[in-house]
Parts: structure tokens; C-alpha cells; sequence
């Protein structure tokens, strides 16, 4: 053997040693890095689209369908947890604006009680009446019949007086042959919650 062949032999067996063998390793791994992230870098420098495509001719990643299955189940997921939270919100506000009104209808039922509530409707009907031409019906609750009857018969003497179940809450309705003119609270306060539901931007659906 001479002794060129000699000196490869000896680097062949040199290259089997643990230690050896690592230290080549280490240097492969690092040059295949360096050779990625110069395929990267150069991929990034052609632009978004273009490195997009690349990766994916290099990478082939089979996991890709199924996550974007796993990106579109969970995306259908938070649709529903948002649309959830949207009906709790709604029966959220439905119950805080349904509780602050039923107190309200509890203090307009003191305040039917109340000579200040005669005088209400005392003064909506003379409001009326410059309005109020031929045959006229005014219409109440029947709970309010003895209290109100004689403050219509003042304010319309030839007005008739008819109980209208529809009426909730208190006030009257004046009825000629054209137009209705409704004065009850239950309108005053329908009108209120809905002043209420856009001012606070509480609007229940």
C-alpha cells in the first residue's frame, strides 16, 4: 500500500469514530440550514405570493387540508358562540328594560289614584276639544268609569262614554267619525320605552 492510500484508509476509519462522526454531522445539518434559509430569504425577496408558492412546492405539507378544515370548523364555532352571546345579550336588555317598565306601571297604578291623574285627563280632553266637531265617544277603562266620567261630561257634554278593555294602564281615548285621538298612558308609555330604547341604545329585537 503506499502511501497515499494509506492516509485514506487511515481518514476512512477516522471519519467512524463517534466524536468525528458528530462533529460531520453538526456541519451537514448546518450547511443544509443555511442552504434553507437562503432559499427563504430569496423566496421572501420575490414577495408574499411568490414565497407562498414555493414553500409549498418544497414543503407538499399533507397536513394542509386538514387544517384548513380544523381553520373553518373553528371560525363556524366562534360564529355560533357569537350569535349565543347575541341572544343572551338580547334577553339581557329584553329583561333589565321589561323590569325598569313594570316598576313604571306599578307607580302609574298609585297614580291613578290620584287627583293629579283627573286633572291629567281633564286637561287632555280641553285640549281636544277645539278638535272635536259632531258625535264623539270617549272610551276608558272600566276602573277609572266613576272617576273620569264626570270630568268627560264637563269637558264634552255631548260626548258619550264607552269602556274599552284595551285600555291598561289609564287615560282615554277620544273616537269621532274620522279620527281617534288616543291620550291613554298606555300609549304615552309605549312611546316613552321606545324614546328609552334609542336613546340607550338598548334596542330589543
Amino acid at each position: 500500500m503506499n502511501k497515499k492510500a494509506a492516509e485514506q484508509q487511515r481518514a476512512a476509519r477516522s471519519m467512524e469514530t463517534p466524536e468525528q462522526y458528530s462533529e460531520f454531522e453538526d456541519s451537514v445539518i448546518e450547511a443544509a440550514k443555511t442552504q434553507a434559509q437562503r432559499i427563504i430569504d430569496d423566496a421572501r425577496r420575490q414577495g408574499d405570493a411568490n414565497f407562498d408558492k414555493l414553500m409549498e412546492s418544497h414543503r407538499g405539507d399533507p397536513l394542509i387540508p386538514y387544517r384548513e378544515e380544523a381553520k373553518n370548523r373553528l371560525a363556524r364555532k366562534m360564529a355560533s358562540v357569537k350569535q349565543d352571546n347575541r341572544k343572551k345579550l338580547l334577553v339581557y336588555r329584553s329583561q333589565l328594560v321589561n323590569g325598569l317598565f313594570a316598576e313604571m306601571e306599578e307607580a302609574l297604578e298609585e297614580y291613578t289614584g290620584t287627583p293629579a291623574y283627573a286633572q291629567r285627563v281633564a286637561d287632555a280632553l280641553a285640549r281636544r276639544a277645539p278638535e272635536i266637531s259632531g258625535k264623539c265617544t270617549v272610551r276608558l277603562r272600566r276602573a277609572d268609569e266613576a272617576l273620569l266620567a264626570p270630568v268627560v261630561k264637563k269637558a264634552l257634554p255631548s260626548a258619550d262614554i264607552a269602556v274599552d278593555g284595551s285600555i291598561r294602564l289609564g287615560g282615554v281615548k277620544l273616537e269621532t267619525q274620522h279620527i281617534l285621538y288616543d291620550e291613554t298612558l298606555d300609549f304615552a308609555a309605549a312611546a316613552e320605552r321606545a324614546a328609552f330604547l334609542t336613546r340607550c341604545k338598548l334596542r330589543v329585537e
